[in-house]
């Protein structure tokens, strides 16, 4: 394990635990030389990635709470959305899912039986 190096701003600190590796094709946070802090997954896609502070997310997570949709009752509307968009790329699973700070919820599934959400320690989707 690397020796921890203290990056602080105004709103938040960060641990940092090294620096990202991108291989042979940087991204946007290996061009940046950003460290790898303790809150961020040490797995990034950093082909695909950008660069996103502990404020952005705790803002998305804001946002997220404000629409007052997670954790309510399936809706019909939703469902046939997911049922045409199952059909149509000849899935067997297909959800409407919004990541929140430790789950993913499904605000719809189709294929998954009576699942509403998971971990998001094992989600795609964050």
């Amino acid at each position: 394990q690397p020796p921890y190096r203290d990056i602080s701003s105004p709103t938040f600190s960060c641990k940092s635990v090294g620096t990202y590796n991108s291989g042979s094709s940087p991204g946007p946070i290996a061009a940046a030389n950003l460290p790898l802090c303790d809150w961020q997954v040490p797995h990034l896609d950093l082909s695909t990635s950008t660069p996103q502070s502990i404020e952005e997310e705790v803002k998305r997570l804001m946002m997220l709470k404000d629409y007052s949709i997670l954790d309510s009752d399936q809706e019909e509307k939703f469902e046939r959305i997911t049922a045409l968009a199952s059909r149509i790329f000849e899935v067997p699973i297909c959800l409407v899912s919004l990541v929140d700070i430790g789950r993913q919820w499904f605000l719809s599934n189709r294929g998954l039986g009576d699942v509403r959400e998971t971990s998001r320690h094992v989600s795609f989707c964050a």
